[in-house]
């Protein structure tokens, strides 16, 4: 007579695979590789300091400058606030999604597009954070239209993990969600230990993005 097996039948439990999260020391070497007086550095320090606070996806973070929009709030009192929104295609999530962009972070995009002389001429349509055209002396000349493809912002991520010899990099450049969750749990680490950040063109940012930036850097 055969036996059937006593776990026949039974479901086994999946397990998430284990992630170790880049500490707070990783996120300030990873910024100090990156520099503060180029018109490149400027943009993936600014690029960068988005996916620390806002935590989101890497394609989710692919804005154009029509995805930023004035908007009046409501805090848990019930009282009204100004400040800034963006708009975002979340996964699995149809239309567009919209959270709340924090001041920190729109000042930092303010003064990246004015560093770079565009925040007067960008159109509604164009990239945020785009590719940089250069001359082979270094020059800058132009700037795409079309923002930073997602494995552009991985290689560019992994390039200045490399740099500051991380041992997080393979789980840094694995894939963007990962990324995102490191992000997500160091920029609430940061917002409780207030830490003082960039909040107007111009100032000098501290903290984990470090170094003063200088306007029309290239």
């Amino acid at each position: 007579m055969h036996t059937l097996p006593p776990t026949r039948g039974v479901r086994s439990e999946k397990t998430a695979p284990a992630h170790r999260l880049i500490s707070e020391k990783d996120i300030v070497a990873l910024f100090k590789t990156i520099p503060s007086t180029t018109a490149i550095g400027i943009r993936d320090r600014t690029l960068f300091l988005c996916y620390l606070y806002l935590g989101r996806r890497n394609r989710e973070l692919r804005l154009l400058w029509q995805d930023i929009e004035p908007y009046t709030f409501t805090n848990k009192d019930g009282d009204a606030y100004e400040g800034y929104r963006y708009r975002y295609q979340a996964k699995g999530k149809p239309g567009w999604q919209y959270a709340e962009l924090m001041r920190e972070v729109y000042g930092q995009i303010v003064w990246y597009l004015t560093a770079t002389d565009r925040l007067d001429s960008i159109k509604p349509g164009d990239g945020i954070f785009v590719q940089h055209f250069m001359t082979p002396d270094g020059k800058l000349v132009g700037f795409a239209k079309e923002p930073l493809s997602s494995s552009s912002i991985r290689h560019i991520l992994k390039k200045y993990a490399r740099a500051a010899s991380l041992e997080t990099t393979r789980n840094l450049c694995r894939n963007g969600p990962q990324l995102n969750r490191d992000y997500a749990y160091l920029s609430s680490v940061a917002y409780h230990r207030k830490r003082s950040w960039c909040t107007a063109p111009g100032c000098q940012t501290r903290g984990i993005v470090g170094y003063r930036v200088t306007k029309n850097a290239r």
